[in-house]
């Protein structure tokens, strides 16, 4: 998997996922939620 730094992904993906969680076409917004469960797991401690 690419790797981001946390500044970066507090700063364009996070920001990012959240228009794509809420986008009004719901395969669209659950197509989000694994990757917000990727940066919540892989940045946990970091955050």
């Amino acid at each position: 998997a690419p790797c981001v730094d946390v500044k970066t992904a507090s700063a364009n993906v996070l920001p990012a996922l959240v228009t794509l969680g809420s986008d009004p076409n719901v395969n669209v917004k659950y197509s989000s939620i694994e990757a917000f469960g990727y940066v919540a797991q892989h940045f946990k401690s970091d955050m």
